[in-house]
């Protein structure tokens, strides 16, 4: 999995930057999402006992969905709106990419395919054990995987969460760094959302519709802070 890639492509051509400002070339980063458009098309078709034997031997996989995770464009980012001066969405196949890293997520969430024979299926416990031992989907991961779908695909992360704490008790033993984490997820929101002020008043596009869209944002950020 090229995590080192896409993690280049999102955050920086993405928000717009060249190869000379640390983006990659927008052709190698077609390149990269299509790749990763593949590898995941196929990981998610293949049967249980095939996508948990490659899930438990690929040693690349947790460190792309976590480099995906982490660096993805957010609801509240400045660039994902596309507001004037930026090139958000100029890779094909992003959005895509995006549901499927959300696919492969849900389907590791549980140990069971739906309607899958329980022979075709890990057991709980291999598969509470296979979850610890990959560090997948603990903690600082499913508040990554909060912060990105849950805005807009709330039901479903909230099965995925359910999965996950059900099958890793410890978790709930560990809450306390939840705190922690929280925190940076706020310092991060606060930083992002003080910069896209920043760049739109500086621009002194007060009528541009990114004006309208970050009002929104920012609302919804405080409800968040707020509800929290």
């Amino acid at each position: 999995m090229e995590s080192s890639l896409i993690t280049c492509q999102d955050e920086a051509v993405a928000a717009g930057f060249g190869a000379d400002e640390g983006g990659l070339d927008p052709v190698e980063s077609q390149k990269v999402v299509d790749l990763l458009n593949r590898e995941l098309s196929r990981l998610l078709k293949l049967n249980p006992n095939e996508f948990w034997r490659e899930v438990a031997l690929d040693t690349s996989l947790r460190d792309f969905l976590d480099s995906f995770l982490q660096f993805r464009n957010r609801w509240y980012d400045f660039p994902h709106h596309g507001v004037k001066g930026n090139v958000a969405g100029v890779i094909v196949g992003e959005d895509d990419l995006s549901r499927r890293v959300f696919m492969v997520l849900y389907r590791i969430s549980s140990n069971r395919d739906p309607g899958a024979r329980a022979a075709d299926s890990l057991s709980v416990n291999d598969h509470g054990v296979l979850l610890q031992e990959k560090k997948l989907l603990d903690l600082p991961m499913l508040l990554d995987i909060c912060a990105l779908y849950g805005h807009e695909n709330e039901e479903l992360t909230r099965v995925l969460v359910r999965n996950a704490l059900n099958a890793q008790p410890i978790i709930h033993e560990n809450l306390a760094s939840v705190v922690s984490q929280f925190l940076s997820i706020t310092h991060t929101m606060h930083q992002r959302c003080s910069t896209s002020l920043e760049v739109l008043f500086s621009s002194g596009s007060h009528g541009d519709p990114g004006s309208s869209r970050l009002h929104v944002d920012m609302q919804e950020v405080s409800c968040f802070l707020y509800l929290a």
